[in-house]
C-alpha cells in the first residue's frame, strides 16, 4: 500500500464499504446553422452534417420508452449548458416534453450516469416537415473532462412519437450511435448513422475561494493476479478542512493498457464514497493494466484526481499432479 494511503489512514480511521438511459432509424445529410454561443461558452463536441430530407430523420417510438444516444468525446472541460440538435414533431400537437441528458459512458457504451440534463416542450419543437435546429439549456450536475467519452441521450416521456435528427455519412469519428426499445434493454449501435448536435460548455474557472480540495487514493489488494481472478480496488477521498465533501461523492475508476499515455485513461466504472470517504469495488482481470480514480468538482468541494496503480495479469498456473 502506498505512502500516501498509510498516511490518510493513520490520521483518520475509516468505515469500509462495498461499492454499490426515442429510438433512432436512418437519416439523411443537412446543413445545421449553429446559433451562436455566449461568450463564455465552448463547443466541446460537434457532429454537422447537411440534413435535406425530413423523410429519413430517427423517429422515436411511441410511449416512454424508446432512447436514442450518441457516444462522443469531449474536447474541452466544463459544465455542459446547451446542445442543439435537430428535435422535431411527428403530430401537428402534443403534450410533454423531449428530455435531453448528457451521460457516461462505460465500456463504449451509454450507461444512466447523468451528468447534465434538460428539456423542451413537443410543440416547441419544429414540424417533421420544417426541419431546424432547437437549443436545449441544460442544467450540469457534474462537468466534462477533455479526451473522455461521453454520450447525448434523447427521449420522449409521453406516448406521441417525435423525432431526432442523424446523418448516414458517419461524419463524427470517433462516435457512435446507439438506441434502444427502453431501458431495461441493451443499447443496440445504429449503423453508420450519427446524431447530428453540438454541445456546449461553460469553461471551469479554477477553484472557487473557500472551495475545499483535498486528496484521494487508489489501491489494489493485489500487485499480481492471474487471468480471469478479481482484484480489490480501493481508496479514499480525504478533506480535512471539510469533510461534509467526503460522503456520497461519485468515484470514477478509470484504466489504461501498460504502456499507453495518460490521455489514454477511459472511466469504466462508477461508484460513490461512503460516509467517511472510502470506496471499493472489486473486478475480474484479463490483461495488466494501470488505474486510477477520479471525483468531479461540486459547488463546495474541488475535483481531485488519484495516484495511479497497475494490476499486472498473468498466466494461471499450471494445475498440480496429485
Amino acid at each position: 500500500m502506498n505512502a500516501m494511503m498509510n498516511a490518510v489512514r493513520h490520521r483518520k480511521p475509516r468505515r469500509r464499504f462495498a461499492a454499490v438511459i426515442l429510438a433512432a432509424t436512418s437519416a439523411a445529410l443537412l446543413s445545421v446553422a449553429v446559433t451562436p454561443a455566449a461568450a463564455q461558452e465552448l463547443a466541446t463536441a460537434s457532429c454537422p452534417a447537411p440534413y435535406t430530407d425530413p423523410e429519413t430523420v430517427g423517429r422515436t417510438a411511441p410511449g416512454q420508452g424508446t432512447e436514442v444516444a450518441h457516444v462522443f468525446v469531449a474536447q474541452e472541460s466544463g459544465n455542459p449548458t446547451r446542445v442543439e440538435l435537430f428535435l422535431l414533431r411527428n403530430e401537428p400537437s402534443a403534450a410533454g416534453d423531449f428530455v435531453v441528458q448528457i451521460v457516461s459512458v462505460v465500456g463504449g457504451e451509454p450507461t444512466d450516469f447523468v451528468l447534465a440534463q434538460g428539456s423542451i416542450a413537443y410543440n416547441s419543437v419544429p414540424d417533421l416537415n420544417s426541419p431546424a435546429p432547437s437549443s436545449v439549456a441544460l442544467t450540469a450536475f457534474h462537468q466534462v473532462t477533455p479526451g473522455e467519452e461521453y454520450a447525448v441521450k434523447v427521449f420522449r416521456n409521453a406516448p406521441v412519437e417525435g423525432s431526432v435528427g442523424t446523418s448516414q455519412r458517419d461524419p463524427c469519428v470517433p462516435g457512435q450511435l446507439f438506441r434502444r426499445a427502453d431501458p431495461d434493454n441493451p443499447w443496440v449501435a445504429a449503423g453508420p448513422n450519427d446524431m447530428i448536435f453540438t454541445l456546449f460548455v461553460t469553461p471551469p474557472e479554477g477553484p472557487a475561494e473557500g472551495k475545499t480540495d483535498g486528496t484521494l487514493t487508489i489501491d489494489a489488494n493485489k500487485g499480481k493476479v492471474e487471468k480471469g481472478r478479481k482484484v480489490t480496488l480501493n481508496g479514499q477521498y480525504d478533506t480535512p478542512s471539510n469533510e461534509s465533501c467526503e460522503p456520497g461523492r461519485t468515484v470514477e475508476i478509470q484504466r489504461k493498457k501498460k504502456g499507453a499515455p495518460d490521455s489514454a485513461f477511459t472511466t469504466f466504472a462508477t461508484l460513490q464514497t461512503d460516509n467517511a470517504g472510502n470506496y471499493e469495488i472489486r473486478k475480474r482481470v484479463r490483461k495488466t493494466r494501470v488505474y486510477r480514480a477520479f471525483v468531479q468538482e461540486t459547488g463546495a468541494c474541488d475535483d481531485e484526481l488519484s495516484n495511479t496503480q497497475k494490476v499486472r495479469v498473468q498466466k494461471p498456473r499450471p494445475a498440480q499432479e496429485a
